[in-house]
């Protein structure tokens, strides 16, 4: 899984939408969160896929960035949970659209 995970990276500005889409197996019953700040990247992901992205966050061969989440509708898909908005924590759940490029 980790091929394709790249494999569609490499194309720049990738969701979570396009991931799930396109890589086999990269849908689950897990959910990518940064708890400190209540914040939730995305859901319905496979643990295996997750882990594959920290590593290769890690290792700095892929970068993680915001971007509006408009793009997510655009792709297809979206969390009901309401944005992020600016570097703050949350009581409630809120969700931090993001996108995957090659370092």
């Amino acid at each position: 899984m980790k091929k394709e995970i790249l494999d569609c990276i490499s194309r720049g500005g990738v969701s979570f939408v396009e991931l799930s889409r396109e890589v086999p197996g990269f849908r689950g019953d897990c959910q990518i969160r940064l708890p400190e700040k209540n914040w939730v990247l995305w859901s319905d992901i496979s643990q295996e896929a997750a882990g594959i992205l920290k590593e290769l966050l890690d290792d700095n061969l892929i970068v993680q960035k915001p971007c509006d989440p408009l793009l997510y509708v655009c792709d297809g898909g979206w969390l009901p949970l309401p944005p992020v908005k600016g570097n703050r924590s949350y009581k409630r759940p809120h969700w931090l659209p993001v996108v995957y490029s090659l370092a």
